[in-house]
Parts: structure tokens; C-alpha cells; sequence
């Protein structure tokens, strides 16, 4: 593959937050509800108010957000639905969407249709139900599979650094396992290894929350010409 614009490098770093951002906060709630629903109800019994382990409030908290709701039901409600919140997973997945429609042709046209279908079948729910929101986590884990098996390789790690930036932060922020933070150290220093770069910039500050986004820039700007 030859030199790409500096946009879409751009695009496909925030294609990888946006999609993984989704999918972790939809498995996250998914896990914790399927580990908690009372034997013999089954998923499709599960009401939009099953426990989600955090408490509303300290989800909120996690993620940088105000808790002004009146429950648990409307954070919900908020979380999955409200587009124009910036952490609501529809956010993050009309945003991937977006970015995707630029660059289906180089991240491969099944990898795009699988965001699409996550998207749809997102916005054709109206009320949290997890038996229903199952597919949105199966078809982002299916485009995960498509871009690893038909995108060129730095495209692949470009679009892979994205999203291990987006686990590192939603591990520190919802204080993960040690393990799961470590693995996320590796991936993001193999990818690096990929895009051949790593000897000429400096790895740790990609691994500080608050400095990776001048890392990314300067990633970016390293690897790729406007």
C-alpha cells in the first residue's frame, strides 16, 4: 500500500476508538446483566432495569459524565439511545459509521457492512433489552474479524491502534484487572512494531492517557503525507 492522506490515517485511528468504545460498554453492561439474571427468567425476560454492577452513578463517574438522571432506566435509555451525547454507544457507532463510509474501500466492504448492520440494528431498537442488543456486540466483533482478515497490514494496525488506546482508557477509567491493562501495553507496542515507527518515537508517552493523543498526532504525521 502506498502513502495515504494524513485524513485517513485520521479516520481510521477514530474508526477503531469509536467502534471498540461501542462494543465495550455494550459488553460490559451485556456480561454484567447475563451474570445477574435471576435462573430460569432468561435473557429475553431481562427488564431494561436489571443491575448493571455499577451503580448508575459510578458509571458515570467512569466516564467523565455528569450524573443527572432521575434513574437507572433513563441513564440506560441515555447511554444506548441519545445520539447527541458524546458517550452514548449510538454516538460512537453513527461516528464509526461515518468515518467507515470513507473508507470502506480500504478497510473492505464486509468489514463496512458489519458496522452498518450494528448501526442499523441498533437504531431499530427503541427501549434497552439486552436479548436484543446481542447481535450489535456479535456484528462489532464480526467487523473486528473482517478488518484483521482483508485490510493491509498497517491499514490493520493503524485501525488496531485505535482501539487498544480506547481499552487502555475504558480499562483505567473502570479500574480493570492489571492483566487486561498490560495486554493492552503489548498490542499497542506490537502495532507500533507493524508500522515500523517504534524506534523513532518515544512508546511511553503513547501509554499515558493524557499524552496519547499527541503520540497519535505525531504518529500520524510520522507515517503519513497530506
Amino acid at each position: 500500500m502506498g502513502l495515504i492522506s494524513l485524513r485517513t490515517a485520521n479516520q481510521l485511528y477514530w474508526l477503531g476508538r469509536y467502534v471498540q468504545r461501542a462494543l465495550d460498554l455494550l459488553h460490559r453492561l451485556y456480561q454484567t446483566q447475563a451474570n445477574e439474571t435471576p435462573p430460569g427468567t432468561g435473557p429475553a425476560a431481562a427488564p431494561i432495569n436489571t443491575p448493571v454492577g455499577l451503580r448508575y452513578e459510578e458509571f458515570c463517574e467512569c466516564l467523565g459524565i455528569e450524573s443527572q438522571f432521575a434513574d437507572r432506566d433513563a441513564f440506560l435509555q441515555t447511554l444506548f439511545f441519545q445520539k447527541e451525547n458524546g458517550y452514548s454507544i449510538l454516538f460512537s457507532l453513527s461516528t464509526a459509521y461515518e468515518n467507515g463510509v470513507f473508507l470502506r474501500n480500504t478497510i473492505g466492504h464486509e468489514g463496512f457492512a458489519y458496522l452498518r448492520l450494528a448501526l442499523n440494528t441498533l437504531e431499530s431498537l427503541q427501549v434497552v433489552n439486552f436479548y436484543d442488543v446481542k447481535p450489535v456486540i456479535d456484528y462489532l466483533y464480526a467487523f473486528w474479524g473482517s478488518v484483521d482478515e482483508c485490510a493491509d497490514r498497517r491499514v490493520r494496525a493503524m485501525v488496531r491502534w485505535g482501539k487498544w488506546v480506547e481499552i487502555r482508557d475504558l480499562a483505567g477509567r473502570f479500574e480493570d484487572s492489571d492483566d487486561r491493562l498490560e495486554k493492552a501495553v503489548r498490542q499497542l507496542q506490537e502495532n507500533l512494531q507493524v508500522l515500523e515507527v517504534a524506534e523513532h518515537l518515544n512508546v511511553t508517552q503513547a501509554l499515558d492517557r493524557e499524552g496519547g493523543i499527541e503520540f497519535t498526532n505525531e504518529l500520524f504525521t510520522t507515517i503519513y503525507r497530506p
